[in-house]
């Protein structure tokens, strides 16, 4: 590689890592904070209350639903974080000229690393593994669904306030749009109808899909069900680093 094409890409490495290291500090002044186990233990008591969900069968819409509710609130987690916590980082970002790849990892790492977003989805990973009571091959391809769909959301909700920041888009109004359709969804069409559509979302619905075929045994078909999840969240990906 020449040196003229080596600085840059240094550069932007050096960039990404001043990011990370103003994250860090802002997380550390914020001290020891319960929020990532009073998280995890809800949420454990609300897949345990659900916990016939993901033994009833192939094709059972009951799964959907908790896996739309586990969505919703990781998205809720990471718009509000960054709203309250990236916001500033990112606009450092942006007046350093940092392209949307570097953005996108960015965001991308932190939310990786980010307690809350683990507790949440560990504790929702661990509930999918006892309600099979840990058998094998079930608990392997149940924890393989709930890590994707964790990696998903996260590229996904990356993805997401990337583009709404390049296309002027509040995070706000997203997110009204986001409580208006899903009450539009639940209120007007039959019942019938919007568990279809439930059943059918990206992400949410082929990650319960995947459950139902690994808790039944069907370990070939949970894995089939894992690609579209996948490409998703590639396309995500790729979309905010070309597009950030």
């Amino acid at each position: 590689m020449e040196v003229s094409q080596f600085r840059p890409e240094c550069i932007e490495d050096d960039r990404l890592l001043a990011l990370r290291a103003m994250s860090a500090r802002r997380r550390r002044a914020g001290g020891i904070r319960i929020v990532p186990i009073t998280l995890a233990v809800l949420n454990l008591f609300v897949c345990g209350w659900r916990e016939d969900a993901f033994r009833t069968g192939h094709g059972s819409s009951d799964l959907s639903w908790l896996v739309l509710a586990e969505t919703i609130a990781m998205l809720a987690l990471m718009l509000a974080a960054s709203v309250r916590e990236f916001h500033p980082l990112l606009d450092r970002a942006e007046h350093a000229g940092l392209p949307g790849s570097r953005k996108f990892a960015f965001l991308f790492i932190e939310f990786v690393t980010d307690f809350r977003l683990i507790a949440l989805g560990a504790s929702f990973g661990f509930a999918a593994m006892v309600s099979v009571h840990f058998q094998m091959p079930a608990t392997s391809a149940i924890l393989a669904a709930a890590a994707c769909w964790w990696g998903v959301m996260i590229a996904s909700g990356s993805a997401l306030i990337l583009l709404a920041r390049s296309s002027g888009t509040s995070l706000e109004s997203i997110a009204i749009a986001g409580g208006i359709s899903l009450f539009l969804l639940l209120t007007l069409p039959p019942v019938a109808l919007a568990e279809r559509v439930i059943q059918a979302l990206p992400v949410s619905g082929w990650t319960a899909w995947t459950m139902t075929a690994a808790a039944a045994g069907n370990t070939g078909d949970a894995a089939l069900w894992l690609i579209p999840s996948l490409a998703f969240g590639a396309a995500c990906a790729l979309c905010a680093r070309t597009r950030g």
